[in-house]
């Protein structure tokens, strides 16, 4: 209801929301008050469920979904007391535990998730260890998340400090597809950075794929912060020999022209495979396909990209 006047005068008040779906039980309450200038909030939700019923009751057209959903989740205090750090006076306890579930749809990849388990209190979600696949990628995190709830309401930087694990992370898979016209090649476009995600990850890969770079055994830092992905010792091998990789790739400025910092130390890598992965070399060092044997260099590589990933 709302007297008239601001909208901030609003309140919206739901007493008591029950259903069951296909023998599947919700239950939820909300109180919210002066939403505009400080959300007052008290709310809660019970419930178990299990997806497949979803498709019994709302047709699912061209989409796939199952799997269990168990949630136990309560909130009480104004949006205030976590701007100010006053975690003391809002009460945000519960959790929300996935099991099985199984996404899909004609235009995004197959995502499936083994198990996941977040813990909430007023500062941070925990996050226990999480297993999912997105297509052929799999991937465990594990760790917390701070700043949930002003994500959730307006949008503000979601901050995380996690440990990602991979066995197989093919990067082609997470970016833009555009076949050329009269071709059937496939041309990658290059990928925007969120900039509402300020993110801090030790990670360890088994094997990466990007473009034609296949890398194995890869582990050091990653943070994702303001639009930019900065690579922190990033050691892996690659190429017949290994690589140590620092700096960054940024959408920041224009998302349709990254910005690209790499200082790459190369050691032992082959002449023949730097030649056919790297569409530059070929048109820089073509003398390379003709050489063999490895080589060693130190490269500071600074540069804008065009949407396809070359230098600009």
């Amino acid at each position: 209801k709302n007297p008239g006047g601001s909208a901030d005068l609003t309140t919206i008040d739901i007493n008591k929301f029950h259903f069951n779906m296909a023998g599947n039980p919700v239950d939820f309450k909300l109180h919210l008050s002066t939403p505009v200038s400080d959300p007052n909030i008290q709310a809660s939700a019970q419930g178990r469920m299990d997806l497949k019923a979803v498709k019994e009751v709302y047709p699912l057209e061209g989409m796939e979904l199952q799997g269990k959903l168990d949630a136990n989740l309560q909130l009480a205090g104004r949006y205030s007391y976590v701007e100010q750090q006053k975690y003391d006076q809002f009460k945000a306890e519960g959790s929300l535990g996935v099991q099985e579930l199984t996404f899909k749809g004609d235009s995004i990849p197959e995502v499936t998730i083994e198990k996941m388990l977040m813990t909430f209190s007023p500062q941070y979600v925990h996050l226990s260890e999480t297993k999912l696949m997105v297509g052929k990628n799999d991937f465990t995190v594990s760790g917390d998340l701070e700043n949930m709830l002003a994500y959730a309401l307006k949008g503000e930087v979601l901050k995380g400090k996690l440990s990602v694990a991979s066995n197989y992370l093919n990067l082609n898979d997470f970016m833009s597809n555009e076949k050329e016209s009269n071709k059937d090649t496939v041309v990658l476009t290059a990928m925007e950075v969120p900039r509402n995600i300020d993110f801090k990850m030790n990670a360890t890969f088994g094997k990466i794929l990007f473009d034609k770079l296949e890398m194995t055994n890869s582990k050091g830092g990653i943070l994702v912060k303001d639009g930019k992905v900065t690579l922190d010792n990033l050691s892996t091998n690659a190429l017949g020999g290994s690589m140590l990789v620092n700096g960054y790739y940024s959408t920041a400025s224009n998302p349709t022209q990254p910005e690209l910092n790499f200082k790459l130390d190369l050691q032992n890598v082959s002449f023949v495979k730097t030649f056919h992965t790297f569409d530059l070399i070929q048109k820089l060092a073509p003398i390379f396909e003709n050489m063999s044997g490895n080589f060693s260099t130190k490269l500071d590589l600074t540069t804008q990209l065009k949407n396809d990933y070359m230098p600009l």
